[in-house]
């Protein structure tokens, strides 16, 4: 079974979600921790980037209509793969912070 899908699902579900509809600065770190870690076990190959492989296996482009289009429109320097600093942005925007 591939457990990416259970990590994406943790990720957007427990950790995201949770984290982005509370304010204060304990809950920001707590967010900082988690969204760290949760970046952490997507990045398989653990080079500090998510490949669009990598996004692709998350299940996080499941969502969308056009999973290449979405990598693209994320992946805001062109440089072929996702940043911490380019989820984070994207995550960020999506839940208004």
């Amino acid at each position: 079974m591939n457990l990416t899908f259970p990590i994406a699902a943790a990720l957007i579900c427990t950790i995201l979600f949770p984290a982005f509809t509370g304010c204060g600065s304990a809950r920001k770190g707590r967010f900082e921790k988690r969204f760290a870690e949760s970046f952490s076990n997507l990045d398989t190959d653990e080079n500090g980037s998510l490949s669009y492989q990598e996004y692709l296996e998350s299940r996080v482009a499941d969502k969308a209509d056009d999973p290449e289009a979405k990598f693209a429109e994320l992946d805001t320097n062109q440089d072929g793969s996702l940043s911490e600093s380019e989820l984070r942005t994207a995550v960020e925007s999506r839940f208004g912070r």
